[in-house]
């Protein structure tokens, strides 16, 4: 079966996501899920972004814009990916990478290990 346009930008995110070990999810839409969620839903190395990937000149809904200006605003980072600017996801990553030190994450279980029991 061939890929439209725009399954051959999603092809080429996964496959970026994947190599660098990126947590993601591609959230479908449906008709009780919320409009407007991008076409990646992703973390890495603690950072939340999301990717909207489009075709030639294809333009954002306007629900999607909400939703990645939305993420924005809860300092998240986003994205809108086409075929002529895929490599913004590497350079996102790159950036990610670069700036984050991962020596600062605590685990659920690190966290729950420093808890006391009650003694009363």
């Amino acid at each position: 079966m061939a890929q439209t346009p725009e399954g051959k930008v999603k092809a080429r995110v996964k496959e970026i996501l994947k190599e660098r070990g990126v947590w993601y999810r591609m959230p479908r839409g449906t008709t009780f899920g919320r409009s407007g969620i991008p076409d990646f839903v992703c973390c890495h190395m603690g950072r939340f972004f999301g990717i909207e990937t489009k075709a030639g000149r294809g333009k954002a809904t306007p629900l999607q814009l909400r939703e990645l200006n939305d993420i924005v605003a809860h300092f998240g980072c986003a994205l809108i990916v086409r075929e002529a600017n895929v490599e913004q996801v590497e350079s996102l990553l790159d950036f990610i990478e670069s700036n984050c030190n991962v020596n600062t994450y605590k685990g659920i279980e690190d966290e729950a290990d420093k808890r006391k029991p009650d003694t009363r």
